[in-house]
């Protein structure tokens, strides 16, 4: 049992996290480096002060529970991954083993948060508070041990395409932009769900702030900065999507330059629910040109993205590490006042740098996108 269950934490943990890497780096670089651990202990501290404040941290933990179904299912749809029906020929015992260990270390960032929330309930005599994280923790839990001990059960599911999406492919025409909407959508539900919630959270958050106090463009700045940049795996889907899933686009005679242009509207797309968080909340006592350079800016940042996977190739690895450094860097930069249209134009021109060469040299090694 303990070599399957390693197969299985190699298989479904450990790519978890490395295709998730860029969004664990950015939440931990947010909370531990804006956060001190004084303020970490009175979050906590308020959170458990009401068992109905505990729903705040269950909500969150179960729009990561979907990030985990959402993987685990794909997974278990790709042709690599057929050996896992074979479990289901295992004893009951065995499969729930295999199930529960898995679940256990995909939700273990919950897990070690939830016992911080219980520790500090405990500590201040809210057992009520305590109880109702621990219950939380527990359910969602064996909800996606059941789910994920559901699938490897049925591993092969007839996909089934509903009326209503036959009669829209019938009727209506569909641009690139939208089959690749579509795609990502589609295939990384949990993903996008995520990202868009953590960015239109925190730019609404940080847009809040103004009514209290008095600040620059630079506060702005540096919560989309954050909020839209956490879109950058969508940009590592786009790649995967326009070389693999759609690769007949490659050998289609369309100029580079109307190439970065459909990138740029299927970011646009993908990142519309933070720019109407954005302009909807923009600060008043920010001039408004500034809404232009901060979206240009973050735009910016998603090309030079682009351009960085072309160079580095598709694997997920070349957001792991690279991009958290260059977040701070930028960071201080943007503290350091300098002007946003600067920034922007050198991503810009780093991006455009040797893009057709990098472009027609890329080649698919792997093809993760189903996973």
């Amino acid at each position: 049992m303990r070599r399957l269950i390693n197969i299985l934490q190699r298989t479904f943990t450990k790519e978890f996290y490395r295709l998730n890497a860029l969004f664990f780096l950015i939440t931990i670089g947010f909370s531990f480096g804006f956060m001190s651990g004084v303020e970490h202990r009175a979050l906590a501290e308020f959170i458990t002060s009401s068992p109905v404040w505990t729903l705040v941290p269950t909500a969150v933990w179960l729009l990561y529970a979907i990030k985990i179904y959402s993987f685990n299912n794909q997974v278990c749809r790709t042709k690599e991954m057929g050996f896992i029906h074979s479990l289901s020929l295992t004893p009951v015992l065995t499969q729930i083993t295999c199930a529960v260990s898995v679940a256990f270390n995909q939700f273990l960032p919950a897990i070690a948060y939830g016992v911080f929330l219980i520790l500090t309930a405990v500590k201040n005599r809210l057992f009520e508070s305590a109880l109702s994280v621990a219950l939380s923790l527990v359910v969602i839990l064996s909800a996606i041990t059941a789910l994920l001990y559901q699938r490897i059960g049925f591993a092969h599911v007839e996909t089934r395409i509903s009326f209503l999406k036959q009669w829209m492919d019938k009727s209506f025409e569909k641009s690139f932009v939208q089959f690749f909407t579509e795609w990502v959508v589609r295939n990384q539900p949990g993903m996008v769900l995520i990202t868009k919630i953590f960015g239109c959270l925190l730019i609404f958050a940080v847009s809040q702030l103004y009514h209290f106090d008095e600040y620059d463009h630079r506060l702005m700045t540096m919560g989309c900065l954050v909020g839209l940049g956490s879109s950058l795996v969508i940009v590592h889907q786009f790649l995967l999507f326009e070389n693999h899933a759609f690769s007949m686009m490659r050998n289609l005679p369309v100029r580079l330059g109307q190439r970065i242009v459909y990138f740029l509207s299927s970011m646009f797309v993908i990142s519309l629910p933070e720019l109407i968080i954005l302009t909807r909340n923009f600060p008043d006592q920010l001039p408004f040109y500034k809404l232009g350079e901060i979206v240009v800016f973050s735009f910016s940042i998603f090309l030079l993205g682009y351009r960085v996977l072309l160079k580095k190739g598709n694997g997920f690895e070349a957001f792991s590490g690279s991009p958290f450094i260059s977040f701070m860097i930028l960071l201080v930069l943007i503290l350091f006042s300098v002007p946003l249209f600067v920034l922007a134009a050198l991503a810009i021109l780093l991006s455009l740098y040797g893009y057709g060469r990098d472009y027609y040299r890329f080649e698919i090694i792997e093809a993760p996108e189903k996973i």
